[in-house]
């Protein structure tokens, strides 16, 4: 029987010419001429795969920043979200809303002037009021506060949707949600619901036929937004 070579020689024996050739080879040993490269030291302070108490706590803060996914369960009273119109009926706005859910809006939480609107029709002040079909269309992106969870209404209003802020928090480039409150010769003032605020939106940025209770969403600007 042929003599075997040992690759992992024990008890003294010293390895083979071709156990050192072939590990030379299959470890990429350089060759001739060439100066071998060192083996970089050992960290004493290996990763151990574990993070350090300063990065877990920096991790676990970002985790508690991140907004869950919103479903019927998640979604909670009071939450602003940007909703997009999916159907227009006479009495109400059904609103599709991110996680594939579906929201109404009903005709009274329009806007403020739409409701005087709507009161003076019923008291036979006035012959006609503006139906929703002319004032929304599908795709149309609205923003929304929710009102209530159980049945997922929706309102958008201009004083619920910038409920709890003033005059002085309103700044340059804030996206804000009015409602037109009356014509005038050349624009139009503007409900934010915000106490002291009436906003100015010029005619020549919208369409001149435009009436009351109309909702727009407006960007705070010297030349667009105008603030009393």
């Amino acid at each position: 029987m042929a003599d075997t070579e040992e690759y992992f020689p024990r008890g003294g024996k010293k390895p083979t010419v071709t156990y050192f050739k072939q590990s030379g080879n299959f470890l990429g040993a350089a060759e001739k001429g060439e100066r071998k490269k060192k083996k970089p030291k050992k960290n004493t302070d290996a990763d151990d795969g574990y993070l350090s108490d300063e990065a877990a706590k920096d991790f676990d803060q970002s985790y508690k920043n991140c907004s869950s996914r919103l479903t019927y369960k998640t979604i909670k009273q009071g939450v602003l979200i940007l909703g997009r119109v999916s159907q227009v009926h006479e009495t109400k706005v059904t609103v599709a809303l991110p996680g594939k859910m579906t929201g109404t809006v009903m005709a009274c939480h329009i806007s403020e002037p739409y409701n005087k609107q709507l009161e003076a029709y019923v008291n036979d002040q006035i012959d006609k009021i503006r139906e929703l079909v002319e004032m929304f269309r599908p795709g149309q992106y609205v923003m929304l506060k929710v009102l209530e969870t159980e049945k997922l209404m929706l309102s958008m209003m201009p004083q619920h949707i910038n409920s709890g802020r003033s005059h002085s928090d309103l700044s340059k480039g804030d996206l804000l949600q009015a409602a037109v409150v009356s014509v005038e010769d050349h624009g139009y003032v503007m409900d934010l619901g915000i106490p002291n605020t009436r906003p100015f939106l010029p005619k020549k940025h919208i369409n001149p036929e435009v009436q009351l209770g109309k909702l727009f969403s407006l960007t705070n600007s010297r030349e667009r937004l105008v603030l009393d």
